[in-house]
């Protein structure tokens, strides 16, 4: 693969180093052109965006990125950055890993049963009670085994609550012990997990735009991306971060990472 192909959005520094490569461009002809669009957008926000930004810099209908990266934030027990991949959800919680030991450890174990996750706590099926709080997500991701992707933030430097959080235990892992009144685990995994930043090269015909999964050809998907990068260049302070993720099935192996940082 070559680099030069890849969106890289892990700064905004990259982002314009990236993207001036794709166009064929310089640093200076992209900041004017994205200043240019700026200010009719700033007088009138109403104009047609995509359109202003292709006429100014210079791209047809059939335009699209190839390849970008998205921002994976996660924790992990231990790891190895030679052989680090990322299993979605189904694969994580039912083959054995750093987590599912710790959770055996802690006399967790989650088994499929009849085309569903079931938890069992000491060896106790634990029943899921739907007027309990975390129960509408494990629903969705045990039961009906549904939401089970990899997914990550466009950009990877807009510091928001979401990924404050997920820096520091998993969603799924907090949504369980949570149900299960079980804090005193849930903080035994916070001391001993380290907080990770995975920047992981993901395929235009691959991602799914979370809020607009509608979205499926890779020029709507690069159109809606170009303008996301327009509001992330020009006004980040008021900008919030999308979400993109992949096919429930889909593993992010070592190959597909670009970059691994602690946080």
């Amino acid at each position: 693969m070559d680099n030069k192909l890849i969106l890289d959005t892990r700064s905004e520094e990259m982002v314009y180093t990236s993207l001036s490569n794709i166009l064929d461009i310089s640093r200076n002809e992209l900041e004017k052109s994205i200043y240019s669009v700026y200010k009719k957008y700033k007088d009138d926000n109403n104009i047609n965006l995509i359109f202003e930004l292709k006429k100014h810099l210079n791209l047809d209908d059939n335009f699209f990125f190839e390849y970008i990266t998205i921002n994976h934030f996660t924790s992990r027990l231990d790891y190895n950055k030679k052989n680090f991949q990322i299993n979605n959800l189904e694969d994580t919680l039912l083959n054995e890993n750093t987590l599912t030991v710790f959770l055996k450890e802690n006399h967790l174990e989650l088994k499929k049963e009849n085309n569903e996750i079931n938890v069992y706590y000491k060896n106790e099926y634990q029943r899921l009670d739907k007027n309990k709080e975390r129960n509408g997500r494990l629903e969705n991701r045990l039961k009906e085994l549904s939401d089970s992707c990899v997914n990550g933030f466009l950009f990877s430097d807009l510091n928001d609550l979401n990924y404050q959080f997920l820096k520091n235990i998993p969603e799924i892992l907090d949504d369980l012990l949570t149900y299960l009144d079980l804090d005193e685990i849930k903080t035994k995994y916070v001391k001993r997990s380290t907080g990770l930043r995975v920047s992981i090269i993901v395929n235009i015909d691959d991602l799914i735009l979370d809020d607009y999964a509608s979205i499926t050809s890779k020029f709507q998907k690069s159109e809606y991306i170009l303008r996301e990068i327009f509001y992330y260049l020009s006004d980040s302070n008021n900008y919030i971060n999308p979400i993109i993720r992949l096919k429930d099935e889909k593993n992010v192996y070592n190959h597909e990472i670009l970059e691994i940082k602690e946080i």
